[in-house]
């Protein structure tokens, strides 16, 4: 998946678990209604909910739009919403749904299966993108490196990397500077 398809993934999943978890945080008696399911302790739908915002729906969302160092959210996020849709087929499979309107849990058990797959998929598009991997063959890298010769230097006026170089004293101000505008 290339990057622009990752964001799109990412911002669609967040989207839709925030609607969903809007609905199940804000008015859980409604989708019970909806389903024709019992309505024995709506907090239960109000805690997936909640977890559908804030993880999923905030979490995609920075995700999506803050590139670096998000990799490790984006496998917890991929991870809980894997685990989530694995819950809910189970629950489906021993018939502990008392919904009426099976098609109430039945489509959101695939749409959250299909979520999950694609964050792996952007998971992995992800890593792959960071980790740099070149595609020189290791017989290349090899070659190059033996081309490379490092020689230390001896001189004394080597430059030190953690000193900064000597700038001049006379430099104009720059208006565009944060510093230049107080």
């Amino acid at each position: 998946m290339k990057e622009p398809v990752v964001k799109i993934v990412l911002i669609l999943t967040a989207l839709l678990s925030l609607a969903m978890g809007g609905v199940f945080l804000v008015i859980p008696g409604w989708f019970v209604e909806l389903s024709q399911a019992e309505a024995t302790n709506v907090a239960w739908l109000r805690n997936v909910g909640a977890t559908l915002v804030a993880l999923q729906g905030c979490g995609l969302l920075t995700v999506a739009f803050r590139r670096r160092d998000t990799n490790p959210l984006l496998g917890f996020i991929a991870l809980a919403s894997s685990l989530q849709s694995a819950g809910l087929w189970y629950s489906l499979i021993v018939s502990e749904f008392s919904a009426a309107a099976l098609w109430a849990v039945v489509v959101p058990a695939i749409v959250a299966t299909g979520m999950s797959v694609l964050l792996w998929g952007a998971l992995i598009a992800r890593r792959k993108s960071v980790s740099g991997a070149s595609t020189r063959p290791a017989a290349v890298h090899a070659e190059q490196d033996a081309e490379l010769e490092i020689v230390p230097s001896t001189s004394d006026d080597a430059v030190d990397p953690g000193i900064p170089p000597d700038l001049p004293d006379d430099l104009p101000p720059d208006p565009s500077s944060p510093r230049e505008q107080r």
